[in-house]
């Protein structure tokens, strides 16, 4: 049997998704897993894609891993306990993986299912002609699943600030479709990214639990651009205040100097 192609990425990255800037990561370690191991690593045992995919999941972080301690977790006894679970489907194998790597007890590592990875890749490396409406949401806490997907911040003068959303505004649908059960930031990153010249609907719920619905024109937003004011404290001094919405290279090139002089 050939090798099994995966799409599973183990990233060190921040829980909020910023949406509409073009990022380079240069403050994320990401650590792909692309190709199962050949049988013959493994002995006469051969194993089923399930347990291939634990094994590959568990051998990028053996590699990769920054903490050689793996938080204090016996990480050789970790793949042996997990390959001997029985897995129905792949969706129980992935669900172990994410177990598996919540013992480590870095919040930043996490396993991302295909459909979450390949969002992540069209909110990073998007075609010129693709823009953003100026977001950044995360999940709300849940129980077992992730909860809905809400908007913590908005970016000043972007398509969303001019449409009217709102931080705390909860996403139901994006273009008249409702988001599926479980969807997380991630997921409606990749559904609110698209081409410029093709208008973006979302209806939202808002913290007073009304409905509300918008039509915006996505726009090409400028990568990693800080933001800078200056504040009054309780004392009377005054502090400068700078907002980094993004880590990236285009941050330590100049991005945001004059607003950054304007507060000194």
């Amino acid at each position: 049997r050939s090798p099994m192609l995966l799409a599973a990425l183990l990233c060190f990255t921040t829980l909020s998704s910023p949406i509409g800037r073009r990022l380079a990561l240069t403050h994320t370690a990401a650590l792909t897993v692309t190709t199962a191991y050949p049988r013959s690593a493994f002995g006469a045992v051969e194993l089923s894609e399930e347990q291939q995919l634990i094994v590959e999941a568990w051998a990028t972080v053996q590699r990769g891993f920054v903490d050689q301690q793996f938080g204090g977790t016996d990480w050789k006894a970790t793949k042996a306990e997990y390959l001997k679970r029985k897995y129905k489907n792949t969706d129980e194998a992935r669900a172990a993986v994410s177990e598996m790597l919540g013992l480590l007890g870095d919040r930043y590592t996490r396993y991302l299912p295909p459909g979450s990875y390949a969002a992540l890749l069209a909110k990073y490396e998007r075609p010129a002609d693709n823009g953003g409406i100026g977001v950044t949401l995360r999940n709300l806490p849940g129980s077992k699943r992730l909860g809905p997907v809400e908007i913590v911040s908005v970016a000043e003068g972007g398509p969303a600030a001019r449409a009217g959303l709102r931080v705390g505004d909860v996403f139901k649908a994006i273009d008249r479709r409702a988001l599926p059960e479980g969807a997380s930031a991630d997921d409606v990153a990749g559904m609110i990214l698209g081409r410029l010249a093709e208008l973006l609907s979302v209806d939202v719920s808002r913290s007073d639990g009304s409905d509300a619905s918008f039509m915006l024109q996505r726009e090409v937003l400028k990568v990693g651009e800080a933001q800078a004011r200056s504040a009054v404290t309780a004392g009377g001094g005054r502090v400068g205040v700078l907002t980094l919405r993004t880590f990236s290279a285009p941050i330590g090139g100049g991005g945001g100097g004059g607003s950054l002089e304007s507060v000194q």
